[in-house]
């Protein structure tokens, strides 16, 4: 299956990515026009890994390759790069 998402004009610019919103305890993607709540870790290798909230402020990837390297986190509905919401980390298991 081959990837047909195209870059989002928004994850192009020099800002810093928005971070994802907090719904229901859920991650959600903060771009409008998305909301989706599909946020993955992004690795080195161009893989995406589902994550999820582990704990209080603690974000933590679902079941991956154990030596894949996070690079950052995307919305994999959209396509664009977000960030951690403030105050919370990310642990792998």
């Amino acid at each position: 299956m081959s990837d047909t998402r195209t870059a989002h004009p928004d994850t192009m610019s020099s800002r810093p990515d928005l971070p994802t919103l907090l719904l229901r305890m859920s991650l959600a993607c903060p771009y409008s026009g998305c909301g989706g709540d599909s946020i993955v870790a992004t690795t080195a290798d161009g893989g995406e890994i589902p994550v999820y909230i582990a704990e209080e402020h603690v974000i933590s990837a679902s079941v991956g390759e154990d030596d894949a390297e996070c690079e950052g986190f995307a919305c994999s509905d959209c396509g664009r790069t977000v960030s951690l919401p403030p105050g919370y980390t990310f642990q792998r298991p």
